[in-house]
């Protein structure tokens, strides 16, 4: 089983190259409000590179009801299982 710190960092490296910036820090309460340029356009893309990163499908559910960047560690983290 993966870490919540190996995920998190993967993950801040997918938020790097979906959001072209390279000095970001995620915080679990972080959500699309905090990062500028977060629409459902660059939303999409974020999914899609998360799944093909951890090599899992997230349900239309799981991405419907992601509140927030730690939600979505919590989600990869049981979908990697």
């Amino acid at each position: 089983m993966m870490s919540r710190d190996e995920i998190k960092e993967k993950v801040k490296d997918i938020f790097k190259d979906v959001f072209a910036c390279t000095d970001i820090e995620l915080t679990d309460s972080m959500t699309s409000e905090d990062i500028d340029g977060w629409n459902s356009l660059t939303h999409l893309q974020l999914i899609m590179e998360v799944e093909q990163c951890f090599g899992i499908k997230l349900t239309t559910a799981q991405i419907r009801d992601t509140k927030n960047v730690g939600h979505l560690f919590d989600i990869i983290q049981k979908s990697v299982g």
